[in-house]
């Protein structure tokens, strides 16, 4: 008779340890459909303020660009208020400058000295001439010996 009771018990504990491991399943499976929602939602408001984001930089670059083009508009003005229109186009162009047609843009077409400076028209390429002088940057100096090559005072007098 003590075996029967015996044969029941490993059954009934099998089945307890099913129910239980049944019931963590279960919780495990709500708990990740909990998470996954909640990551959907911390998704979606991400979206949405990834999206506010981009509509406010793309905001901010068309009011800097706008910024700018008065800005350059303000100095323009400036400057023809300062200077006059006429006095920037009558301007010869600087001594380093020198104004070549499009034609002869080329330097085997063109000789420099026949070429006058004139103000540069659409047609016309700026090339840059080196300055025939340019100063030294590095003017020769006298050499200078060193401490230890000069002879001492005393060896001198001797």
């Amino acid at each position: 008779m003590a075996k029967a009771p015996e044969a029941a018990d490993p059954a009934l504990r099998l089945a307890e340890q099913l129910q239980s491991l049944s019931q963590v399943a279960e919780t495990l499976t709500y708990r990740l459909l909990d998470l996954e929602e909640r990551l959907n939602a911390q998704e979606a408001r991400s979206l949405e303020r990834l999206q506010a984001e981009s509509a406010a930089a793309v905001h901010q670059a068309e009011e800097t660009e706008l910024r700018l083009l008065e800005t350059e508009d303000r100095l323009e003005r400036l400057e023809i208020l300062l200077g006059g229109e006429e006095a920037r186009s009558k301007a010869a162009p600087p001594a380093r400058l020198q104004v070549v047609p499009a034609a002869v843009a080329s330097p085997s077409a063109a000789k420099p000295d026949t070429v006058r400076p004139e103000p540069p028209s659409a047609d016309q390429v700026v090339m840059l001439t080196p300055d025939p002088c340019p100063p030294d940057p590095f003017p020769e100096e006298e050499e200078q010996a060193f401490m230890d090559d000069e002879v001492p005072l005393a060896q001198q007098t001797a």
